[in-house]
């Protein structure tokens, strides 16, 4: 397996999470999200990028 690492930086705030993705590869930070305060959110941003970046995706 070829592994890809991305890393996904949160700002938290009571009310809504800002999330964003960084690769070393690219050393480019991509894909800005801001959603309410629920896990799932996250959960399911991480998903939608396991569509972009494959399915051998290491998310840190």
């Amino acid at each position: 397996m070829n592994y890809n690492t991305i890393f996904v930086g949160m700002d938290v705030h009571k009310e809504k999470f800002s999330l964003c993705c960084y690769s070393i590869e690219r050393d480019k930070f991509s894909h800005p999200h801001t959603t309410t305060a629920d896990y799932k959110h996250i959960l399911a941003y991480i998903a939608s990028l396991r569509e972009v970046f494959g399915e051998d995706t290491l998310f840190l």
